[in-house]
């Protein structure tokens, strides 16, 4: 019996006497779920002692030990280290298959050297903690789990702290092709102080993808992860390098929010054309469907979109909803459109600058937005206020901003700064504008 096994047994047992108590006192029962009381498990890859969580010196060894043991309320300290997926998440015996399986209701927190006995003694460098994917062989990562952590059906989860790498989420079929380091379907939940570096996937959300999830995703750097397979595959539809999101958590209300972040240096790569408008692939950064999308007070930099048909090498938004603040979009490119932002539908953009998008360079060729080097806007309803536009280029229209739509008075734009841009403003199928 397993240590999850017998916690839940003992709190049926607890819960049965404090029943038989109240029975022989003839008192009047409400049944319902009593919550067991929070527990901390610890977690250190040098661990010596019994190995069953209870203290740092009797710490598992293995991450998804504590997994498997925590409850709802549990909170998992993870001391520094490197820590491999060892649980499939589709019970099958495939070894690439092994995540770390995030649980309701459990906190993960990296950064501890397993000697505090508080929580804010901890350090919030999350390269203390690495999960990795590069299960096989190291160094060869044809042989790398397909997503290091994995939320499937949860709520209530937190990913605090810890370094995520490695997943190649590159093999055959679909659901091995989107999200190599976090994959997240139909959850609540909340990463915060993490990085995810160096991750791949074939198709969308190199280092997370969520579908039909909502999160907070607050202070965490998104570096280097990439969506598709760097040689132009025809057939290839990319998105989100860093993160891929789309829809919300049971078709409800609310929204994925993304605070304090930077993306830097993601790259999708993709030559796929699809009309009717050219965002069909790209998001080096973000790519958000349809999730109501809110982004604050994040750094975009660096981040290209390879492609002939690719969209904004910071952000690509779909639908209506999306609220971009006090953001700043610096050196992002995209081979066709928006080199900082590409919009299909209305946004509002608040408080932002877009300096330098559409510079790029790679193997000789430029790949400097065609149109809108700093954002391009497909479809109408979109604000702009208060934001500054400096030094942004193309080799096409509309250095600064194009809008592609017939009727550009609804795109608005208020109380914002155009400096130096390279190719001016496109508004619609006839109006240019020197900004």
């Amino acid at each position: 019996m397993n240590s999850k096994t017998r916690r839940r047994v003992l709190d049926v047992l607890a819960a049965a006497s404090v029943i038989l108590l109240l029975l022989a006192g003839g008192a009047t029962i409400a049944f319902g779920k009593t919550a067991a009381q929070p527990v901390t498990w610890f977690v250190d890859d040098d661990a010596v002692g019994a190995n069953d969580g209870s203290s740092w010196a009797d710490a598992f060894t293995g991450l998804q030990d504590a997994l498997d043991a925590a409850m709802p309320g549990d909170a998992i300290w993870v001391a520094a280290g490197t820590y491999l997926p060892s649980r499939t998440y589709d019970g099958s015996d495939q070894p690439r298959n092994v995540s770390f399986l995030l649980e309701s209701g459990v906190g993960v927190y990296g950064g501890f050297a397993g000697f505090e006995a508080a929580f804010a003694e901890r350090s919030l460098d999350p390269a203390l903690t690495v999960l990795t994917g590069d299960i096989g062989v190291f160094g060869d990562d044809t042989d790398n789990a397909y997503h290091v952590v994995y939320a499937d059906g949860v709520t209530g989860a937190v990913l605090d702290g810890v370094t995520v790498t490695g997943g190649r989420a590159m093999g055959g079929g679909w659901a091995n092709g989107i999200g190599g380091g976090l994959y997240v379907r139909d959850s609540l939940m909340t990463v915060s102080n993490c990085v995810f570096g160096g991750n791949k996937a074939i198709y969308y959300g190199g280092g997370l993808y969520a579908r039909d999830s909502t999160l907070a995703v607050a202070d965490c750097r998104f570096v280097r992860n990439h969506a598709g397979t760097n040689n132009y595959d025809q057939s290839t539809v990319s998105r989100g390098a860093g993160m891929y999101s789309e829809g919300r958590y049971a078709g409800g209300i609310e929204s994925t929010v993304v605070t304090g972040c930077t993306f830097l240096e993601n790259e999708t790569w993709s030559r796929v054309y699809t009309q009717p408008h050219p965002a069909y692939t790209g998001g080096a950064g973000i790519y958000n469907m349809d999730c109501g999308l809110t982004v604050d007070r994040c750094l975009f930099e660096r981040n290209v979109a390879h492609g002939a048909s690719a969209a904004g090498g910071g952000m690509v938004n779909i639908g209506a909803g999306t609220a971009v603040t006090n953001s700043v979009f610096t050196g992002n490119s995209a081979y066709a459109t928006g080199g900082g932002m590409a919009n299909v539908g209305a946004a509002d953009i608040i408080h932002c600058t877009f300096h330098r998008n559409g510079h790029a360079f790679i193997g000789g060729v430029s790949t400097a937005s065609n149109t809108g080097g700093a954002l391009y806007q497909y479809g109408m309803g979109t604000r702009v206020v208060g934001v500054l536009f400096s030094e942004n280029v193309n080799y096409g229209t509309a250095g600064a901003i194009e809008v592609n739509s017939l009727r550009p008075y609804r795109f608005e734009i208020t109380k914002s700064l155009f400096h130096g841009n390279v190719g001016g403003c496109w508004f619609g199928r006839d109006r240019y504008w020197d900004c």
